[in-house]
């Protein structure tokens, strides 16, 4: 079984609505979690994700991020990460657990996350 799910790096631009459409695109099994900003930054510390909010014109921004799948085993241990700048030779020669499995995981621990 696949469980899949979507953490936003932006909680008050991807709404409930907006992450229900966005990941509607793609399958509607996959579930939604956010929380308040600071547990947004502990689960992006947690997975070393990078993310920035970028002024744009007219005083609108948009955010910059690690784009890439996380893929755990069946005990919840990070197995690989899909960078989607990766080409799909690279990424199929990837079949060893990441270095940083362990950091990742125990990063998370205690993290409250709302499944929307």
């Amino acid at each position: 079984m696949l469980n899949t799910v979507f953490i936003p790096v932006d909680p008050y631009w991807d709404t409930t609505a907006a992450m229900a459409e966005h990941v509607g695109y793609f399958h509607p099994q996959i579930r939604r979690w956010t929380g308040e900003r600071a547990q947004i930054a502990r689960a992006a510390e947690g997975f070393r994700v990078f993310y920035e909010k970028v002024a744009l014109e007219g005083g609108d921004y948009t955010k910059d991020h690690t784009a890439g799948v996380f893929l755990f085993d069946a005990t919840g241990a990070l197995f690989s990460i899909i960078d989607y700048h990766e080409n799909a030779r690279i990424r199929a020669a990837q079949d060893s657990p990441c270095d940083g499995a362990r950091r990742a995981r125990d990063g998370l621990s205690g993290l409250l996350l709302k499944n929307l």
